[in-house]
This record gives structure tokens, sequence and C-alpha cells, in this order.
């Protein structure tokens, strides 16, 4: 049997940006019959039919598993079954009556897409793309089991980032949750209990008075190629704002001596400029309120990801992310011996652990301080 030349893709779920993208084959000889393909290059084998209650769509089992005359026989028994009301959908409906992992997960993102911010809506939609799309395909909302889970967590692991997976699969956990919301699984059965996640890196790396100075110097002698590249990651520097927020600021949310963010991280926030941040920014052409602040030579944003590795390996800074210079500016509040809930709001946090977590101190500083404790004992035992 052979492919049909006419291709169409599945509608998406929801919008222009929702996931997963994927597109039906169907077979010329056998109408209905078809494979799906998923962006990640699985296909499974699919029927469609007509109905009392409307089209419907059967997953047969995944194409690398079952065989093609295999799948095409199931296909045609439920297409020219004798009593459409008595196949093998309605048998399988009435062992569950529950939906596919995947169809569930279509009508979760309808609901909760709402819910999110337009950055959260990007982020979310990127990970379900990266590792929800394909996950639990041939099984139902309430098959999924511990085993099952923590299998897609290795494979996932295996082909991402930790921290990556890690984000996907606090949303693969609030996916389940509400699936017992909704009654379509017992209440305490989240597959997802007792699997742990991936280690979080120790945050470590940040940038001491030298290595301040080596970039600092390898910005000013880029000022006048990347003028604007060069203005942004000295904001990010001064203000320990993140990355999206500052590539993504308009000159409406510049007001005075302050930064209003209307939609960060955590939320709507306010970002305290200090005198230098406010020259830098006194410096740029002032535009309209929905204008980017921060434009590149054709009008279009800054690629501000390319720029900081040209700048790391001219300060020859080794391994260091850019988000590790807002990790910087924690450590160097905390070494003025600021508050926590002080370098909280300077950073926009939420949470204090999440804040605690920043505020690491060089080693030259420890020292200090434990020879400071010993000479303290060392005088007490003398």
């Amino acid at each position: 049997m052979r492919r049909s030349a006419t291709r169409r893709k599945a509608v998406p779920a929801v919008g222009r940006n929702s996931v997963p993208e994927r597109q039906t084959v169907w077979f010329e000889e056998q109408p209905g019959f078809g494979v799906r393909e998923y962006a990640t290059g699985r296909e499974m084998f699919i029927v469609q039919y007509p109905a009392v209650t409307g089209n419907r769509t059967i997953t047969i089992g995944n194409a690398n598993v079952i065989d093609m005359q295999t799948a095409l026989d199931v296909a045609r028994r439920c297409i020219y079954h004798s009593d459409p009301d008595r196949n093998l959908a309605d048998e399988r409906k009435r062992t569950r009556k529950l939906p596919m992992f995947q169809d569930y997960l279509d009508d979760y993102w309808k609901v909760m897409w709402r819910q999110w911010k337009p950055s959260s809506q990007h982020t979310e939609d990127k990970y379900r793309r990266l590792y929800l799309a394909d996950a639990f395909v041939d099984k139902g909302i309430d098959e999924i089991a511990h085993e099952d889970v923590a299998k897609w967590m290795v494979q996932c692991t295996r082909r991402g980032a930790p921290g990556a997976v890690n984000r996907a699969f606090e949303r693969l956990k609030a996916v389940m949750r509400k699936a017992e919301d909704w009654g379509l699984r017992p209440e305490g059965s989240n597959p997802c209990r007792l699997i742990k996640a991936n280690p979080r890196r120790k945050m470590e790396r940040f940038l001491n008075e030298h290595e301040f100075a080596r970039l600092g110097q390898a910005i000013s002698a880029s000022r006048e190629r990347r003028p604007a590249h060069c203005a942004a990651l000295l904001l990010i520097m001064l203000t320990g704002c993140r990355k999206d927020e500052i590539v993504g600021l308009t000159w409406g949310e510049v007001r005075g001596s302050r930064i209003y963010l209307d939609d960060s991280k955590t939320g709507a926030r306010i970002v305290h400029l200090c005198s230098q941040a406010r020259d830098i920014l006194a410096g740029i052409k002032r535009g309209k309120p929905t204008d980017p602040v921060f434009m590149g030579r054709y009008g279009k944003g800054i690629d501000l990801d390319t720029y900081w590795g040209r700048m790391k390996r001219e300060a020859k800074l080794g391994v260091i992310r850019l988000h590790d210079l807002r990790h910087s500016y924690a450590s160097q509040a905390a070494r003025l011996s600021l508050p926590l809930p002080t370098i909280q709001r300077l950073l926009g946090h939420t949470r204090l652990d999440s804040t605690a977590r920043y505020t690491h101190f060089d080693d030259g500083h420890l020292v200090d301080v434990a020879q400071q404790i010993s000479d303290l004992i060392d005088g007490a035992t003398n």
C-alpha cells in the first residue's frame, strides 16, 4: 500500500501558536485510514469514519509496532462493521469511557491557555511541543501509571536539558492534578507522585571584580559597532533584570527613574534605576510608548545571546550564562549585607527562597569570615 500524496494538517487546538504540530496522511486505497505524524517523528495509525453522533477518530496504534496490514484490517473492521454502534471503538469506550491523553491535553490547553500571561503562553507551548506533544499517545488519561511517567522522564532527559525537562514535568503534574479535579482520574492517583525531578544545577557562578572589569572593557570596545546591544547588556548588569525584560522593554514602561514592567516572569513589577542606568536610557532616542527601547540596525529586535557569546569570549569569562549576570547582581547585593527581603524586591521574586538561591559569596569572602571565627575561638582557648 502506498500513501496518498494529499496531506492535511490537523487543526491547532488553540490559535496560531498552539501545539503539538502534527499532520495526518490518508491512504488512497482505503478512505478513512491514515497515519498521524508528529513533529518528533512518531507515527500512529488512525481510522476515521462516520457514526450516528458524528465522525469518530480511533487511534489504532504505533506505526513502528503494528504492521500496515494489521492496522488496515482493524481500520476496515471499524469502517465496514455491519453494526456501526458495535465496533472496536465502542468496545474500547465501554471499558474506559475516557479520552486519550493527547485529546485530554488539547482540552486542558484550551482551558488553561487563556489564564496564562502572553509570555507564559509562549513558554508553555514551547515545552509542550518539545516534551508533551508525543507523550503517552497510545494511552488514555486514566491508563497512565507511575512507571509510564518514570520512563517518559528518562527519555526526555536523554534528549533535553535537565532544567527544561523539570519545567515540562511540573506542567505534567499540573495536567494530572486537573484530571483528578475533572473526575477523569481517581483522587490521589497522580502518577507523577514520588518521581523526583532532575537535580538542580548549583548556582555558584558569578562575576568577581576582575571579571566585571574585563567584561566592561569588552563591551566598551563594541559600543560603536553594536550600540543597542551594548546598552542592553549594561542595563542587565546594572539592574539585575532578566534578559527578556530588557530585550522586550518598551518606552511606555520607562518612566523617570523607574521601569514599570507590565509582563515580567512574576507579573507586573517596578525596577528602580541607578544613575548609570538612567544615563544609558537617556542616551537613546525615545520613541512611541509601544516602540521597543532597543532596536538593531535594520529596525528589528536585537539578538543579545549571540552578542553575549562574543563578549564573554573576549572578556575570557569561561563557562557562564547570560542569566548569571542577574546572579552576580544578587551576590553583590548580598555582600553589602542587604537583607534578603530587600534583595527579593530588587530582583522581583515572589518567594524568598528563590532569592536565597542567588546569594552565594565568593571564596575570598568566606576565607575572611572563617579566619575571624577561628581567631575568636583561638583567643578564647589560649
